[in-house]
């Protein structure tokens, strides 16, 4: 997920990652996943600040690419 430059800042970003967080709960699951590079890493700190936390152990190459993992775990 992304938001187009000229939209930043509108909360357009928290907005979108909200309702993947809402639809993981609505789907009664354990845990959502977002994976992003250092291209996004703006976002990091909003992913942070909602709940996710780094999680190395995600973390892999796509090619030259490396990509990082955070981790929202949801109480049972």
């Amino acid at each position: 997920m992304a938001v187009d430059r000229d939209y930043r800042g509108k909360k357009i970003g928290r907005l979108l990652t909200q309702r993947c967080i809402d639809r993981a709960l609505e789907d009664g699951r354990e845990q959502l996943i977002i994976h992003s590079t250092k291209a996004m890493q703006t976002a990091w700190d909003m992913y942070e600040r909602m709940g996710f936390e780094r999680s190395k152990d995600l973390d892999f190459m796509q090619g030259r690419l490396p990509v990082f993992g955070f981790r929202m775990r949801f109480k049972k």
